[in-house]
């Protein structure tokens, strides 16, 4: 009966991803509901720009999807401005 958010952490700097992880709420998600690129992109934007983690997004989003019952949609938050994180689009 523990409630478990269907969410995805994804940033191209593994460190990010690690603060949540470590953080209060890290223990509420699943361990594969973290994505993060494999080199720390270390706040370089070039980077985190040329990291290539969409396949395993998709790959997490899709596992998400089949974990569900009853599928009605997503909310997607994306950071736009600056940083690792903007090499996701």
């Amino acid at each position: 009966g523990k409630y478990v958010p269907r969410t995805l952490c994804v940033d191209t700097d593994e460190s990010a991803v690690d603060r949540i992880r470590a953080s209060n709420v890290g223990n509420l998600f699943h361990a594969d509901s973290y994505v993060h690129a494999a080199n720390s992109a270390d706040n370089l934007f070039a980077v985190g720009y040329s990291a290539q983690i969409i396949d395993e997004v998709m790959d997490e989003v899709r596992a998400q999807v089949e974990h569900c019952s009853s599928f009605q949609g997503f909310t997607l938050l994306h950071a736009l401005g600056g940083g690792t994180g903007s090499g996701l689009t």
